[in-house]
This record gives C-alpha cells, structure tokens and sequence, in this order.
C-alpha cells in the first residue's frame, strides 16, 4: 500500500510539473509568434518604403523620357512636313488654297495632316513601352490618343496657317519657307505640354505591376 501511495504522489508530481510547463510553453510560442509577426512587418515596411522610392523616382523621370518621346515624334513630324512642303510646292501651286476651319495653302495642308499622323503613332507607340509602361487596353488607349486630336488638330491647323500668313505677309514673302518652320515649331510647343498632360491621366491611366 505504501508502494501504491509512493507511485500515486510521483505521479501527481509529474502531472502537476506537466501542467507548470504548458503556460510557459504557451507563452513562449506567443512570443515567437509576435518577434515573427514583427519580422514580417518589417520586410512589408521595407517593401513598401522601396516601392514608394520606385514610383517617386519613376514619376519624377516621366517628363523627362515624355520629353525625349517627344523630341523624337517632334523631328519625324517636322522633318517630313518640312519635306512634303517643299516637295509639293513644286507640284502644287503653293497659292492654291482649300477651306478646311479656315482658308489654308492646300500644300500646308497636305505636308502637315502626313506630317502629324507619322508623329502620332511614334509618339503613342514610345510612350506607351517606355514613359508611362501602360498594361491597359491598346485599341482603347488608340481611341483615346485620337480623341485629343479630335480638338487639337483643328485648332493646329488654323493655328500654323494664321502664323505662317501672318509672317509671310509682315515680310511680304522674302522668307520662304521659314513662316511654316516658325509656325510648326511653335505649335509643337503647345502640343507637348497639352498631349503629355492627356496621355498621362487619360490615357496611360494603367501602370504595370513588377
């Protein structure tokens, strides 16, 4: 009998150790899961603070690689209107005019319509891969960079042939070609920053996700 209470008292012991380590037991599984709750917390900050250093550093380089989008569009539209112009007054009686807005040089007319189709898709096509990295629809995005044309290109129009008649006449014609350099460049001018303002909250609203 005394065996018995002997095994039954160690045997309480041993219980009641057993149940002394479950909080303790408990207590450090919590405190593991909170240093790694903290860990992961971390790696998430460190994330995001990376990724907001990412998207200022992208934001600030957009008008610079806009710019350069640009630039390159800008030349293709110049120099083939330039071309187109001086080929087509050859061909073309450059007094010629047509009613389109307003009463412009038909070779004007003409040479500047090719010339801003040809920068249009350039400049869509750029932008698109290397400005603004777009993941939204492409025919969409099309429409999208037509429409701003739908208001602009009118406007271009009237815009270049009032200047360049202007100049012409101040300098009763001596200068050529020169009126529609001045005109086209300065009209370019006011597109980069209208089309830029456009392509970037209208268009390339989408960003691609890394």
């Amino acid at each position: 009998m005394e065996d018995d209470k002997i095994m039954i008292e160690e045997k309480d012991a041993l219980q009641e150790e057993s149940n002394t380590d479950l909080p303790v037991i408990a207590e450090t599984s919590e405190e593991l899961k909170k240093e790694q709750e903290i860990v992961d917390d971390g790696f998430n900050e460190e994330e995001r603070l990376a990724r907001e250093k990412k998207n200022k550093r992208q934001a600030r380089l957009q008008p610079i690689k806009y710019f350069l989008c640009a630039v390159s569009a800008g030349v293709i539209q110049f120099v083939s209107a330039l071309i187109l112009k001086v080929v087509l007054d050859r061909y073309i009686d450059p007094e010629v005019e047509i009613h389109f807005i307003t009463n412009l040089k038909e070779t004007t007319f003409i040479a500047d319509t090719i010339g801003l189709g040809l920068s249009v898709i350039w400049n869509f096509i750029l932008n698109r891969k290397f400005t603004f990295k777009d993941a939204g629809n492409v025919p969409l995005a099309m429409v999208l960079s037509f429409l701003f044309y739908v208001p602009f290109y009118p406007f271009q129009i009237w815009y270049i042939d009032v200047i360049e008649k202007a100049i012409i006449k101040s300098t009763s014609g001596s200068l050529e070609v020169l009126p529609f350099i001045v005109a086209q460049g300065t009209c370019m001018a006011y597109n980069f920053v209208l089309e830029f303002l456009w392509q970037k909250f209208v268009v390339f609203r989408h960003k691609k996700t890394d």
